[in-house]
């Protein structure tokens, strides 16, 4: 006689606690639950928390990890087994975080031990993701989340800010959500569902670079740069179906799915004052030749992450035996959108040359973190006119530059695991396996460079 004493429905943490104490090898395994979830909905925003994982970050999004100090492309990344395509820049191994699935997670599993089973390439560890199963439930279950990310020097109004171009334009307060539902169909039939919109205003805050002459002690060049700003929209998405064949043989299909659109520009204005130039701790005085010329600096760039994972896979639990079998397509792609299809280019050169130019209000050090830029600037050109720096009627486009590039990654994979225990007295596995992967990698860089040079009818632009 059996008396059931603990329930079906085991928390995340416990569920985690078991599969790390049974593990034959040195495992880290962390439910996803424990963990707050970032504003960018990163699979980095608790990875970073485990011993033993390092996360390189690109801005406030983690891009790649690696494990116990080795470099992130001799670490594998998989989902519930097998692996998982994530497309970085340029011909690596690498698995981009940006493009890693994050709907539905369970469990995150670090080996930090390989084991034969594992992929070759994982010479630091592993890290396997696991997704949830609708037989975690007794019932059904609904999970919903609304919520936002901000800024508090925006406040929280929902008017448009600008941007560094119309594209940009958008409230500083953006609102997001995120559901999930487990439905347990039958004993034998369960559904999953999740999906997940979250949209953030990200900035960093303005700054600037001084070049000093420090030989005849005053600023030769000065550079003002306005905040950068980045709107980033992630969405995700995850469809399982578990199905038990008696108690001994369990069916999972899923398909995932996760995109990450980053916009981000911003701009300044480059002071150069030019040869001949006099000064001193707190002034710089541009010749009376007009040697001095003003630069407008700006950049931008459309960051696309996108990847789908696609998987079929059979389990068979007997007393003897474990078979372990699995089909997968996984795709992903990184590319930076072509900035021409927008109407702009990634940058150009903006100028207005010929001027005097007089800086004051130095702070007097080229070792001082703040204070350093004028506080009054004074712009002519050779005739002695005033120039505002402000006026884009005056600024010359003399060049610009128009990109394209990317990488895209197919992964196809077929695996099998046969285990067998032997009893002879204690608990002895035979295991045997194999596994057969087909990798595309397609990269593509497109650049093109325009030198313009107006004639006597389009010598200025209208405006900027």
């Amino acid at each position: 006689r059996f008396e059931v004493l603990e329930q079906r429905e085991q928390g995340a943490q416990a569920l985690a606690l078991n599969q790390q104490r049974q593990s034959p090898n040195i495992k880290n395994v962390v439910a996803r639950d424990e963990y707050p979830a970032g504003s960018d909905d990163n699979v980095a925003d608790f990875l970073r928390f485990i011993p033993g994982v390092s996360i390189v970050y690109s801005g406030r999004a983690g891009t790649d990890a690696s494990l116990r100090g080795l470099p992130s492309d001799t670490s594998g990344i998989t989902m519930d087994g097998v692996e998982l395509s994530g497309a970085f820049t340029g011909n690596t191994r690498t698995v981009s975080l940006l493009a890693v699935p994050t709907s539905n997670i369970a469990t995150v599993e670090v080996t930090k031990v390989p084991t034969p089973d594992l992929a070759a390439n994982g010479l630091g560890g592993s890290i396997n993701i696991s997704t949830r199963s609708g037989f975690e439930r007794t019932k059904p279950q609904l999970t919903y989340n609304v919520f936002t990310a901000f800024d508090p020097q925006y406040g929280l109004g929902l008017s448009s800010r600008r941007g560094p171009h119309s594209s940009m334009d958008a409230p500083a307060v953006r609102p997001s959500f995120e559901f999930g539902y487990m439905l347990p169909v039958t004993k034998s039939l369960s559904l999953s569902l999740s999906a997940a919109n979250r949209l953030n205003y990200n900035t960093n805050p303005a700054d600037g670079q001084m070049i000093w002459d420090l030989v005849q002690g005053f600023a030769s060049v000065c550079v003002l740069r306005n905040s950068q700003v980045q709107l980033v929209t992630v969405r995700s998405g995850l469809l399982g179906v578990d199905w038990k064949i008696g108690d001994r043989n369990l069916f999972k299909a899923s398909v995932s799915y996760r995109m990450r659109d980053a916009d981000q520009g911003n701009n300044g204005l480059n002071i150069t004052y030019g040869a001949g130039a006099t000064g001193g701790a707190s002034f710089t005085q541009g010749a009376a030749a007009g040697n001095g010329a003003l630069f407008q600096q700006y950049s931008w760039q459309n960051l696309v992450s996108h990847t789908t994972h696609a998987l079929l896979k059979y389990t068979h639990l007997g007393d003897t035996w474990r078979i372990d079998a699995s089909g997968s397509y996984s795709y992903s792609g990184f590319y930076f959108m072509p900035d021409y299809h927008l109407g702009y280019f990634a940058n150009a050169n903006v100028t207005i040359p010929n001027l005097v130019i007089r800086g004051e209000g130095h702070d007097g050090s080229a070792t001082r973190a703040t204070g350093l830029f004028p506080t009054v600037l004074t712009v002519r050109d050779r005739s002695g006119n005033t120039v505002s720096p402000h006026d884009g009627r005056l600024y010359s486009v003399t060049g610009a530059t128009s990109e394209e590039r990317g990488n895209q990654v197919d992964k196809a994979q077929a695996r099998l695991d046969l285990r067998r225990e032997i009893r002879a007295g204690g608990p002895v596995f035979v295991q045997v396996g194999g596994s057969v992967l087909q990798e595309t990698q397609k990269l593509y860089n497109w650049q093109r460079n325009y030198n313009f040079r107006p004639d006597r009818k389009s010598t200025r632009l209208n405006s900027i």
